[in-house]
């Protein structure tokens, strides 16, 4: 889901350096998700739950990546904007 000029502007005071790091960190929590539902999924009638909750545990996770990576990217293209 994009977000809109307002919610990226009110993420301002959250630093750079932090974005990309919690980028990183979030990144490595959906590889280990999927490493786990491919695991469970060895036996899907006995982990129905879990392979659900995995899913959206990942589609949560890349969704904040996603989000993450529109704020990097609008900030990339003002910071170009004041080079122009």
């Amino acid at each position: 889901m994009a977000l809109t000029e307002e919610q990226i502007k009110a993420n301002s005071n959250i630093p750079t350096a932090e974005i990309e790091e919690d980028i990183k960190i979030t990144q490595k929590e959906i590889d280990r998700y999927e490493s786990e539902l491919k695991s469970l999924r060895n036996n899907p009638i006995e982990n129905k739950l879990e392979i659900y909750m995995r899913e959206g545990k990942i589609l949560k996770r890349k969704d904040f990546n996603d989000n993450l990576k529109q704020i990097l990217k609008y900030r990339n293209r003002a910071v170009g904007d004041i080079y122009k």
